[in-house]
């Protein structure tokens, strides 16, 4: 059976940190169900996880200027992302119905999955390619067994 990921185009890795809520048997089952990969960034390095530890941060600040922090988490999953959708609507597949006045036929547009993947998948390169000029990165060869190496 075919993940959910892969129909859509999106890779089946997930990372995230060492959250004791993750090595549970139940966790494990999940995402063998749901077929993807789960893998842990460094402990005690948050800077590895950047784009989750960035998430938590706006959310935070979000949910203490907020009068009612569910107004606030509705807010933050309707904004659109660079893409031209906002989470909620790659994670169901329509617009939210927020306080702001939309119109009716908005709310049923479905985004195309496959576009946006193959445009994150591109833009994703291009910024390995000019953060490797950047910083002169290059590929190294492959180790061979009982090889010495400097650690």
């Amino acid at each position: 059976m075919q993940s959910i990921f892969a129909r859509h185009g999106i890779p089946e890795t997930v990372v995230s940190d060492n959250g004791p809520q993750y090595t549970s048997e139940v966790f494990v089952k999940f995402a063998k169900e749901y077929g993807f990969c789960h893998e842990t960034s460094s402990p005690y390095y948050p800077q590895g996880n950047g784009e989750a530890e960035r998430a938590v941060q706006t959310i935070k600040r979000a949910i203490r200027k907020a009068n009612d922090p569910y107004q606030a988490l509705l807010a933050y999953r309707a904004i659109h992302l660079k893409c031209g959708y906002s989470p909620a609507e790659l994670l169901i597949g329509r617009r939210l119905r927020t306080t702001l006045p939309e119109n009716p036929q908005n709310l049923t547009l479905w985004p195309d999955l496959a576009k946006i993947c193959e445009r994150e998948t591109r833009e994703r390169a291009m910024q390995k390619e000019n953060f490797d000029i950047s910083h002169q990165a290059r590929s190294l060869p492959k180790l061979q067994p009982g090889q010495t190496v400097w650690v």
